[in-house]
């Protein structure tokens, strides 16, 4: 009697738990149509009367006015007719769309990249004097001095860099738009060759850097030394810019046009200020003379020709 009524009670608690998982396995399977139905969407490139290929692969839905989003079976229609057929075809539709959304942008990005590689970094203006001076009457005796002015926003010289284990100079474009104009400049006559004080000279150099001002400097933004504001900055005002990266960029663009090697150089006075000039758009100002044995002393002693004035004063 007791072993019927625990095999009773043990059949009873079975049932119940099979109904339990039952219900269980129903509300699961309701719940992740209800997200399969809600994520689907119809591709664009597919028509409500488009059916997929032949696999029984997922069933795009269709939405039922006044009902739930329900899983509606499409009409049958041939694979000529749908392209690929499966969802390769909305995959390609879709990169299309982007392709044409992005090619704006890029289109507008290259043209401001265009722009900006289009700026002229350096340039002559024929009323800038050129002096050159020979050693003797005769010019095939060399040069003792040379002073020249090259327009454009001075650039200090950029360390090199390392790209996919190759070496490159960030400055090259920008040192041969200088070497160019001070060819034009100083080359034009065949009589002239490179480099052109010889590798056996010591030479001193005196270089003014004149930095462009920015638009804010000017009134209305047009660049101009006669409309400068009261408040702009003094020709002597701290800028980012470096002296020393100033010059090297010159040093390193002169080697083998004016001389063989930039170790020839045994002084160098540099000034670095704001341009007030013309259109204010910068400028680098070179004066290059040899020196000899005899030069060395009254070179030293008008090094502190600046502070031995003002302390005389």
């Amino acid at each position: 009697m007791i072993s019927l009524m625990a095999h009773a009670i043990l059949l009873f608690y079975c049932a119940s738990l099979f109904l339990l998982s039952l219900e269980h396995t129903q509300a699961f399977s309701s719940s992740y149509r209800r997200k399969i139905t809600r994520n689907t969407r119809i591709p664009r490139c597919w028509s409500s009367k488009d059916a997929v290929d032949t696999n029984n692969a997922a069933v795009p839905t269709k939405k039922v006015k006044g009902a739930k989003r329900i899983l509606v079976p499409m009409e049958p229609k041939t694979l000529n007719q749908l392209g690929d057929g499966d969802e390769t075809s909305f995959k390609k539709a879709s990169r299309k769309k982007k392709a044409s959304k992005s090619d704006g942008t890029t289109k507008k990005k290259a043209i401001r990249k265009a722009k900006k590689k289009d700026e002229i970094s350096h340039w002559l203006d024929h009323s800038d004097p050129l002096e050159i001076k020979y050693e003797n009457s005769n010019s095939t005796q060399g040069i003792s001095l040379l002073r020249f002015k090259i327009r454009g926003n001075p650039r200090p010289l950029r360390r090199h860099r390392t790209s996919f284990g190759r070496m490159y100079n960030p400055s090259e474009g920008l040192q041969n738009s200088f070497r160019d104009n001070v060819r034009k400049l100083i080359f034009s006559d065949d009589a002239l060759k490179e480099p052109l004080f010889d590798g056996d000279e010591s030479l001193v150099m005196t270089i003014i850097f004149r930095l462009k001002r920015p638009k804010k400097d000017f009134v209305g933004g047009k660049p101009a030394s006669d409309r400068m504001r009261p408040n702009a900055p003094s020709q002597t005002a701290q800028t980012r810019t470096d002296v020393d990266n100033l010059v090297k960029f010159v040093f390193d663009s002169m080697n083998t046009i004016l001389y063989e090697d930039d170790r020839q150089i045994m002084s160098v006075h540099v000034i670095k200020v704001l341009d007030n000039e013309g259109m204010c758009q910068g400028s680098t100002e070179v004066l290059l003379q040899s020196v000899t044995e005899e030069d060395v002393g009254a070179l030293m002693s008008n090094s502190f020709a600046i502070v031995k004035q003002r302390s005389s004063s």
